[in-house]
């Protein structure tokens, strides 16, 4: 917190001034009381989401402001901006910065954005309820990465003066969750990392899947390969088992989807694998996505698609619609007239709404080639 920090023009509650100040000075503080007064900033049951995870409650919140220092020498967050939702300055969006030194030498400063939402008079005594923040972690994560070197874990003795900050680097500042239940539900991945194809067809496979999606390979030999389009290691791996063609008559995956950011992309692209001697099976527009697929050399079906709705909730909302439970299939397309549209001047809008044919079953997807 400085003296630049912009505030809205309406005039803030002090108190709640006094305890955006409070917090940010006591993120910084290494005084053993720190966490408890944190804690103390907040309800009994508040939800706070940091950098390395989530801390629930009184007991969590206070536990993972302690482990927090495990890794770090010193820190210091910078408040550059408030924005508020609500008159009563209820609900806060802060963007900041943290500048932080590692205890590896290693230091890392980037800016993220912090959501806070309050209860009871913020004019009074403002206690808050949510504390969630929204970052890039890589320049950190970079920095501490590098922090395992020194010493490797494996050879960490109990008494050693580096334990408790190397076990809270590798719980990422964050308090142990609840191991042992109940449970009301999984704890969902954060992302979808990767699928493996095992082939008979390698060098066909490999190809077709760099052409497909403009891949590339991490590492490769005679019967493996990572293949990556992204910033993820590998997306789609090939092994050759010297495996036969798959059989649609029995159970399995039916396809890998991937999604681009507009119509013109996917139809770019769709140009461009065409050039390659690539040709879609079957384009569809589904409602919910405009899809088209494709299907490689060992016969597995891959679809490439673009979000029909600006939104998670519009999507749901067609899906439970009287359409979408007529026709759950789609509605098929011709991408060449699809192209030729846009240069006509139709928009994304206009191309992304499905066409209302009546009823469609799943007897009417057409038969994929088998492969030879």
């Amino acid at each position: 917190m400085t003296s630049n920090t912009i505030w809205p023009e309406a005039p803030a509650p002090k108190a709640l001034k006094t305890w955006v100040e409070t917090l940010f000075s006591l993120l910084d503080s290494k005084d053993e009381k720190s966490p408890e007064k944190v804690a103390a900033l907040y309800t009994k049951d508040a939800e706070v989401y940091g950098l390395a995870g989530k801390a629930t409650g009184t007991a969590e919140i206070i536990q993972a402001r302690a482990n927090s220092w495990g890794h770090m020498d010193s820190r210091k967050h910078t408040l550059l901006r408030v924005y508020t939702s609500k008159n009563d300055f209820s609900d806060l969006l802060l963007i900041a910065t943290l500048d932080a030194k590692f205890k590896n030498g290693n230091e890392a400063t980037g800016e993220f954005t912090i959501r806070v939402t309050f209860e009871g008079d913020t004019s009074v005594d403002p206690k808050g309820t949510l504390y969630q923040i929204y970052a890039d972690k890589t320049p950190w994560l970079k920095a501490m990465h590098g922090y395992f070197s020194t010493p490797p874990i494996s050879d960490i003795n109990p008494s050693s003066k580096y334990t408790s900050y190397t076990r809270s680097a590798i719980n990422m500042a964050t308090a142990l969750p609840n191991f042992d239940g109940p449970f009301a539900k999984v704890k969902s991945p954060t992302k979808l990392a990767h699928v493996v194809l095992r082939t008979g067809k390698f060098s066909k496979m490999v190809e077709f899947y760099k052409s497909l999606l403009g891949a590339e390979a991490t590492y490769e030999n005679e019967f493996l390969s990572f293949l990556t389009y992204d910033d993820e290691h590998h997306r789609i791996a090939i092994l050759d088992l010297g495996a036969k063609p798959i059989n649609k008559a029995t159970a399995g995956l039916e396809h890998v989807a991937f999604t681009f950011d507009s119509v013109p992309d996917l139809l770019l692209a769709y140009r461009q694998r065409k050039a390659r001697g690539i040709e879609p099976v079957w384009c569809v527009n589904h409602g919910p996505t405009l899809s088209l697929y494709y299907q490689d050399p060992d016969g597995n079906q891959i679809e490439t698609q673009v979000d029909s709705f600006a939104s998670n909730e519009e999507a749901a909302e067609f899906m439970v619609s009287k359409e979408f439970k007529e026709n759950p299939i789609g509605v098929d397309f011709d991408p060449e007239e699809l192209i030729r549209e846009l240069k006509e001047g139709a928009s994304e809008k206009e191309l992304l709404k499905r066409k209302n044919i009546g009823p469609r079953g799943v007897d009417s997807i057409p038969k994929f080639p088998v492969p030879v």
